[in-house]
């Protein structure tokens, strides 16, 4: 459970501020989002120059192995450090909890590298059949547990609420990674231990300037506490444990695909998976914020009002991308892919939904983070990846890749509802259901108007996705999802930018 309200924390800004400040540094967590993203497509001609296809699949194989490694043995101690900071009372406490961690995460580095190399031969025939790739296993888990204290770095530049430092740490991992990288690759001509090699010394070097990073923070190196690294490890443990749910969901519809469906339809079932989870690049560098200040956040005198206005704007954004992917998923398609890959349109936009319904259902959860429940969270996780386990055995034989995106959204409406019920329980927060039924139901014609009508021009193409981009804002304006305050502060919004006058309505009737 949460520790009391009598602890110190900083003096809060106005409901206002909170919205300001959470949009300027969700704005801040992008920037590093998106320098990452663009890094791997500015250097993807320097590596397909210098790596093969055989080269980069083992490469993804290792990147597979290390996801379902890593969420057991990281322990997702950089969202415990959050979750403990943000409830410490006082900066003394605050330092023994952040040198813990960051001791802790160097410990789990330990355990994950000697645990790592003795299994490497199992891993190399297990994932290869041969125990050619020993080396790289040990290199990849090296990595790994080198960025593990990083980790506790970056969750303290959140906990702080510094986006700045945060991008900073980032950056610098990224530019010693990918210079090293470009070395190894055109130079050495190592091949894909040259990533391995590069991570692992980014990581190294990056989590070694953390450390500095903690004491300019003015927390103290040595305050190391067994009992403190025990309740830090029982609320991250859990969490870990749900990513392996979660990579059950991901996955699991491939094993079956392989079995009931051709190579041509997993690969259009590939690409429409990559499309629909654009929803997530938009809800991530949010998500970095939202999870590190909600602890504080939810202590202001408007706490509850924002918490549930943030889910509310949260569906509304997600939504309102889903309802463009479900206009314009064909015309971008034409562009971006041959003809073999048209089909993948028909898919893309129940993909993006159920990310949405993943998303919001996330949200809903999060009044377990808020309270400690960590438990509950995996419970529901694992609920979801059973039931879509199920539902991949049940209709991916019959229905092959439409089986695989209906299991998807099962799996994800499982832990949406269930993911209410239990954190309604823990703590309860008035959500906006009918808001949130409104979205829906504004989002409908546009996907019932896709699936009877597709134009076959390119002009009509683009000119219907408009159309039902358009339409999605006019319905919700006429179903009555925008309230009198929202209206107003839009109306003023656009007075400000245009020099027209505001509404009556926004001026309070003067």
């Amino acid at each position: 459970m949460s520790l009391p309200s009598s602890q110190s924390v900083p003096p809060a800004p106005s409901g206002g501020g909170i919205i300001r400040r959470m949009v300027s540094g969700t704005a801040g967590y992008a920037v590093a989002v998106f320098l990452g993203r663009a890094a791997s497509f500015l250097l993807f001609p320097v590596y397909t120059r210098f790596l093969s296809p055989a080269d980069y699949g083992v490469l993804e194989l290792l990147e597979l192995t290390l996801y379902a490694y890593g969420v057991l043995l990281g322990m997702r101690i950089g969202e415990a450090l959050i979750y403990r900071w943000s409830n410490a009372r006082g900066e003394e406490e605050r330092s023994v909890i952040v040198a813990t961690a960051f001791w802790g995460a160097a410990l789990l580095g330990v355990v994950s590298v000697a645990a790592g190399w003795l299994l490497s031969p199992w891993f190399s025939m297990l994932v290869f059949g041969v125990r050619d790739y020993e080396r790289a296993f040990v290199l990849m888990f090296s990595a790994f547990a080198a960025g593990l204290p990083l980790e506790v770095g970056l969750a303290l530049a959140r906990a702080g609420d510094r986006p700045r430092d945060y991008l900073a740490l980032s950056a610098l991992r990224l530019v010693i990674t990918a210079s090293l990288n470009i070395w190894f690759l055109t130079v050495l001509h190592w091949r894909y231990e040259a990533l391995l090699c590069g991570n692992l010394i980014g990581s190294l070097a990056v989590s070694l300037a953390s450390l500095g990073y903690i004491g300019l923070r003015g927390h103290r190196w040595a305050a190391f506490r067994a009992g403190e690294l025990r309740r830090l490890l029982a609320y991250g443990a859990p969490l870990g444990f749900s990513g392996l749910g979660m990579l059950i969901i991901h996955y699991g519809d491939r094993f079956f695909l392989r079995h009931y469906a051709s190579l041509a339809d997993i690969g259009v079932y590939s690409l429409a998976y990559k499309i629909g989870m654009l929803v997530t690049y938009l809800q991530t560098p949010f998500d970095i914020y939202w999870r590190a200040q909600m602890f504080q956040i939810v202590r202001h005198a408007e706490g509850e009002r924002i918490y549930v206005r943030v889910c509310t704007y949260l569906g509304l954004v997600l939504m309102a991308f889903t309802v463009f992917l479900l206009g314009f998923s064909v015309p971008i398609l034409n562009i971006l892919a041959g003809p073999a890959f048209r089909s993948a349109a028909q898919f893309i936009p129940l993909i993006a939904f159920a990310y949405v319904v993943r998303t919001v259902g996330a949200h809903f959860r999060n009044a377990m983070l808020l309270e400690g429940e960590t438990r509950q969270d995996a419970l529901v996780v694992w609920s979801g990846s059973l039931a879509g386990l199920a539902a991949y055995a049940l209709l991916i034989p019959k229905y092959r890749v439409w089986g695989a995106v209906l299991a998807t959204l099962i799996a994800f409406t499982v832990m949406f509802f269930l993911g209410l019920w239990l954190a309604q329980r823990v703590r309860q927060f008035p959500i906006e259901y009918r808001r949130l039924a409104l979205l829906v139901a504004a989002a409908a014609p546009a996907a019932l108007g896709a699936w009877l009508y597709q134009p076959a021009a390119p002009a009509a193409q683009w000119a219907f996705g408009f159309l039902l981009l358009l339409s999605f804002p006019l319905l919700l304006y006429m179903l009555g999802f925008f309230e009198k305050d929202e209206l107003a502060l839009a109306s003023r919004w656009l007075a400000r930018r245009t020099g027209a006058r505001p509404s009556p309505e926004a001026t309070g009737g003067r």
